[in-house]
């Protein structure tokens, strides 16, 4: 079961996120997968096609890699980056033409040959600040 779920991690962040292949999403994809993520992402499977999407639209060259994926039972985790230049408008900024990476980490749980349930976290201040956002601090209360 450990090799089903790295492999199902590991074709999440190659093929559906790098290349939002939707036809691979309904394929490894539960159509009921439960998301944990600090930010909204669409239900059901077409939600995983849509954060290669998401990416892209503010980094056309888009390319994701998979560095790690360490398994066990019915759970893989997978250490991933992506690599772009911003030459579109992304979370309100100007294209920069830097290019930049994103590292993230990614946890799948494995049921039924598909991805059952999915945990991911990314720095996404560390991407906002190297393409020059200025995000609001509050004073605390």
């Amino acid at each position: 079961m450990a090799g089903e779920a790295a492999e199902l991690g590991r074709r999440l962040v190659e093929t559906v996120w790098a290349g939002s292949d939707r036809a691979t999403t309904a394929e490894i994809v539960a159509a009921e997968v439960v998301v944990h993520h600090s930010r909204a992402v669409a239900p059901g499977s077409g939600g995983q096609a849509a954060v290669g999407d998401y990416f892209r639209g503010g980094f056309s060259d888009a390319e994701w890699a998979v560095e790690d994926i360490v398994a066990a039972g019915d759970k893989a985790a997978v250490r991933w980056r992506m690599t772009g230049r911003h030459d579109r408008p992304f979370e309100g900024v100007a294209p920069t033409g830097r290019t930049v990476e994103l590292a993230g980490i990614l946890i799948v749980r494995a049921e039924a040959g598909k991805i059952a349930e999915i945990w991911h976290a990314e720095d996404m201040l560390g991407l906002l600040d190297r393409i020059g956002a200025k995000p609001e601090v509050s004073a605390g209360g």
